[in-house]
């Protein structure tokens, strides 16, 4: 028995669990077809909520800077950023 009949033999038998698999198949097949063309995208209303204006700027600190009665070490960088 060559191949192309055993197919046709397999694909000609219709049992409920063949039926089963099929109807699996196709739904799935029908689901992601339907993701596939629905659009997901944002409403495009035109507005531009970008801000070009947008500076970032250090803030100036007091030489003698002093924490629960310490002296605040501002050369290292990690302190003087926190």
């Amino acid at each position: 028995m060559n191949v192309s009949v055993w197919i046709l033999k397999f694909f000609n038998e219709n049992t409920p669990e063949k039926k089963r698999i099929y109807f699996a198949f196709v739904s799935w097949i029908f689901i992601i077809f339907l993701v596939k063309t629905i659009s997901f995208k944002a409403i495009d209303d035109g507005l531009d909520y970008s801000n070009t204006n947008f500076k970032v700027l250090g803030l100036n600190l007091p030489a003698n800077l002093s924490f629960a009665g310490e002296k605040v070490p501002l050369n290292d960088f990690e302190i003087k950023e926190s």
